[in-house]
């Protein structure tokens, strides 16, 4: 049966999220997609603060569907209408701009599922076919 991980409250209150906002954390409207920017420096930490949070039971968002057995198309779906949660790092990078310019962009995102709402959406995915095929 599909829960959302408990753990998620520790996180939220280690990165201090009240209604959405926290300090250096965000929460896209109407998902579960927690969003922290920062440097190459600091990834290693939040990387190591994230696993100790879920105890380590992550798995990187390219593999979900393929470990829950859908679409890509359907995981996409489900993290929209807020059905999963994702944790995401997006690393940041000051660039020179041909006008000599700074700015920052946004060089990769590494994202992030909590295995038990993995595990969930198989055993409901599980259930459905099972009583499918007994009528």
């Amino acid at each position: 049966m599909f829960e959302f991980d408990e753990r998620i409250k520790a996180y939220e209150t280690r990165c201090k999220i009240v209604d959405g906002k926290g300090g250096a954390v965000s929460v896209d409207p109407g998902t579960r997609i927690y969003r922290e920017p920062g440097d190459g420096t600091y990834f290693q930490h939040w990387l190591r603060d994230v696993q100790t949070d879920f105890d380590g039971e992550l798995i990187p968002f390219e593999w979900v569907a393929e470990y829950v057995g859908v679409t890509r198309a359907a995981l996409h779906k489900r993290v929209k209408k807020g059905k999963l949660t994702v944790l995401v790092y997006e690393m940041r990078e000051w660039v020179t701009g041909v006008l000599g310019g700074n700015r920052e962009r946004m060089r990769r995102e590494y994202k992030f599922v909590p295995k038990t709402e993995c595990d969930g959406w198989y055993s409901d995915l599980c259930e459905k076919e099972d009583q499918s095929n007994k009528h």
